[in-house]
């Protein structure tokens, strides 16, 4: 069952950073160190030991292979594909950009994560591992090589007619709100008399932001906000604390989840296995953690977009508690 609660959004506030940085060093779970796509076997892609932080805002694709965006459109990369095999109803990719302190593998997981829960193919935009300083500095970053590479891409595509979507989690929900804010303006560069076309081009861009940080998110896209009410990033430095800004006609998500073996391995839980079998959904309080804010504590985002989009409304945003004590189908 699924239920709505309407809301109206106010003028966004500045959030304290540093209390955001220190707790995503809190969540890091791997060591500086260099690319290890030894899957790839693309000649034109980034060589495998290529330092993470030069890879910073890289298309990834299937086989762990990275591409520099300023050499190759998405569209001359291979996405990563639903392993069932399945045709597909929709074979237009889905953008995914991670979360901070991660490295290329774990993308990796992410995407082919996605791509099953889905059901559609994936290509990823590498938020680059970099140290506690650098982490840090992204969320001042006006010139974020991730946020540019979506931005760019996005900008192509829209004034093409086609319909984008991008997902991230954690960090990602700054660079987000980064690359679409600068999309937005480049869209006014080039429509800067028409109000309608500029409408209608940033309404092409889909949007599902995932325990996100970041408190302002323009207006004209189409988000989906996930938040766990167990964990405390999104109550601290995301949507959910007061006058945040989720986007006009934004849908969050809510649901409480728990789930000790995600502190064990934080990768994505399968959504055919999903809540797993040490999965909690009692309500309590926020905490910090793995267990509540992970790829897995995070694998209800396998519900359909467009199923929560039915919910979104004209004015202001709307809440929608899911009621995950079962399989959603």
């Amino acid at each position: 069952m699924v239920t709505i609660e309407k809301s109206f959004d106010t003028i966004p506030s500045i959030k304290i950073v540093f209390l955001t940085c220190f707790v995503l060093n809190l969540l890091a779970i791997s060591q500086i160190s260099q690319a290890s796509a030894l899957s790839c076997d693309d000649d034109n892609a980034a060589p495998i030991g290529t330092l993470f932080e030069d890879m910073d805002g890289f298309f990834v694709g299937s086989n762990g292979c990275a591409y520099d965006p300023s050499l190759f459109k998405a569209e001359n990369i291979t996405a990563v594909e639903p392993t069932n095999g399945s045709t597909l109803e929709n074979t237009t990719p889905i953008f995914v950009v991670n979360g901070g302190f991660a490295t290329l593998d774990e993308l990796i997981n992410r995407l082919q994560a996605t791509a099953d829960a889905k059901q559609r193919p994936v290509i990823g935009i590498y938020n680059a591992y970099l140290d506690l300083l650098g982490e840090f500095l992204k969320l001042f970053d006006l010139i974020n090589p991730s946020a540019a590479t979506f931005r760019d891409e996005a900008f192509e595509q829209i004034n093409d007619g086609h319909r984008v979507t991008l997902h991230g989690i954690s960090q990602a929900g700054f660079i987000i709100s980064r690359s679409l804010i600068q999309l937005k303006f480049i869209i006014w560069l080039y429509n800067p008399f028409s109000e309608s076309r500029r409408n209608e081009l940033i309404g092409l861009v889909d949007v599902e932001v995932v325990g996100g940080l970041g408190v302002y998110f323009p207006d004209g896209p189409r988000y989906v906000h996930y938040v766990n009410e167990r964990d405390w990033l999104p109550y601290l430095s995301g949507i959910m604390i007061p006058n945040a800004h989720p986007g006009e006609g934004a849908v969050i998500a809510t649901f409480n989840y728990q789930n000790e073996d995600c502190s064990d391995d934080p990768g994505s839980l399968l959504w055919e296995d999903y809540p797993g079998s040490n999965g909690s959904f009692e309500t309590g309080n926020h905490k910090f953690g793995l267990n509540v804010h992970s790829l897995c504590a995070y694998s209800v985002t396998g519900y359909p977009y467009d199923a929560l989009r039915d919910f979104a409304p004209e004015v202001g945003y709307a809440t929608v508690p899911l009621e995950l004590g079962f399989q959603i189908e």
